[in-house]
């Protein structure tokens, strides 16, 4: 990028004191509450719904299962669209079709329950979302300065966590008061108020898309070449596939980990989860005020740390509290490196393209989620919970290290930042 380039995005900003001052992050910031205060809603009524028509904890697996085949088999392809399309009319277009999906539907649902529409809408609903997400991530760096934007992904995860844990909350309430079909109902209601929000925002103006003509296949193989050949996404997505699998570990072993017969039962799981959901949300303010002090490199590293250390600590204890600060700790430390990876990603995508590299490091992180958590199911009754978390620890420990010895990722991201300056 030519330092003329470089001054004309920077003058396209606008450069508020507050990232909540500026109304297009306002806007997107509040959508984004509001989308994922729906998912948590969701999250607690699908696999509920399931398990109490069917009894089955297979029928819940599959519907789970499901649910995350589009982030490796969807997201390539939704990034080549994503790259192409308009900016706008991508994000309300897949806030208005997830709401279809959410108001058609469950009305099915409300005359008895059907499996394969169950997982219909499973699958439709995150096939959309591998549209939305690197969509709306790839759209963050033309609305908020360059050096706001490790604080604006740490206030947009910050709005994630905070509806995480009141999404479930609520839900489980109205879920009592309305029953499951209908909760559904009201998310997606959720993602009709998204689309308004995200219809309120000032987009800048998109560059002219040099394939927009070109194959599908062609946007899709250079997609996947770049992000292979550029370093820094390579290490990236391969680092995001350790890291994302070795952490599935955590929350699938909680319920184990809680068990039958400990005093709270599913009251404790949900507790267990909140205290997640809380450093999560702590961490996220703390670097959205402080972040952008520190290098990428090291809110990656830190990150990843923090997970192991942390899991180790839940790993080896068996007090409600203890366990309730360890997860408390994961939380955070996610928080802290999911922020670190997105904007080292934002940081190092070629123009035009960053939707299909951010669509493939979504491919990257979910690629072996699926297989380490069947795994690690069958780990922990073979061996036990404690050991199966040790071994999640160890893993994200060797991430850390692996990590540390990349320094060169903030090395040359200073001298790319340098060579733009002249």
């Amino acid at each position: 990028m030519s330092a003329i380039a470089a001054a004309r995005d920077r003058q396209a900003v606008p450069r508020e004191g507050s990232l909540l001052a500026n109304a297009n992050f306002r806007w997107l910031w509040l959508a984004h509450l509001i989308s994922m205060f729906g998912d948590g809603l969701y999250n607690v009524a699908l696999p509920w719904l399931v398990y109490r028509h069917t009894g089955s904890g297979a029928a819940t697996a599959l519907t789970l299962a499901a649910g995350g085949l589009p982030y490796v088999l969807v997201s390539p392809i939704a990034g080549v669209y994503v790259d192409r399309w308009d900016r706008r009319r991508t994000l309300v277009g897949a806030d208005l079709l997830r709401a279809a999906v959410l108001l058609v539907l469950p009305l099915f649902l409300l005359r008895g329950f059907n499996l394969p529409v169950v997982l219909a809408m499973a699958v439709l609903l995150p096939s959309v979302g591998r549209f939305f997400v690197p969509a709306q991530r790839a759209a963050r760096p033309g609305l908020v300065p360059a050096d706001s934007l490790i604080a604006a992904n740490a206030l947009m995860e910050g709005a994630g966590n905070a509806a995480f844990i009141a999404g479930p909350a609520l839900g489980g309430l109205l879920m009592l008061a309305i029953g499951a079909a209908p909760l559904l109902i009201v998310d997606g209601a959720t993602f009709v108020a998204s689309a308004l929000c995200i219809s309120l925002i000032t987009f800048p103006q998109a560059a002219a898309r040099k394939h927009a003509q070109s194959r599908l296949k062609a946007d899709l193989v250079e997609g996947l070449r770049m992000t292979w050949e550029i370093a820094q996404l390579r290490m990236l997505g391969i680092l995001a596939a350790f890291v994302v699998g070795a952490f599935a570990i955590v929350p699938a072993l909680v319920p184990l980990w809680v068990g039958k017969d400990r005093a709270g039962g599913a009251g404790l799981v949900g507790t267990l989860m909140a205290a997640f959901f809380i450093g999560a949300l702590s961490a996220s303010l703390l670097v959205a005020r402080i972040g952008r002090r520190w290098p990428r490199e090291r809110l990656i590293v830190w990150g990843i740390f923090g997970m192991a250390v942390a899991t180790a600590g839940f790993a080896v204890t068996g007090d409600a509290l203890l366990g309730s600060v360890a997860l408390a700790a994961v939380g955070a430390g996610l928080t802290v490196y999911n922020v670190g990876i997105l904007s080292s990603l934002q940081r190092f995508s070629p123009t035009g393209a960053m939707g299909r590299v951010l669509a493939i490091n979504d491919m990257w992180a979910w690629s072996l989620r699926s297989l380490v958590v069947l795994a690690a199911g069958i780990a922990a009754d073979r061996f036990g919970v404690r050991p199966t978390l040790l071994v999640g620890g160890a893993a994200l420990l060797v991430c850390s290290g692996l990590t540390v010895n990349a320094g060169w990722l903030c090395r040359q991201e200073r001298g790319q930042e340098a060579s733009e300056a002249v």
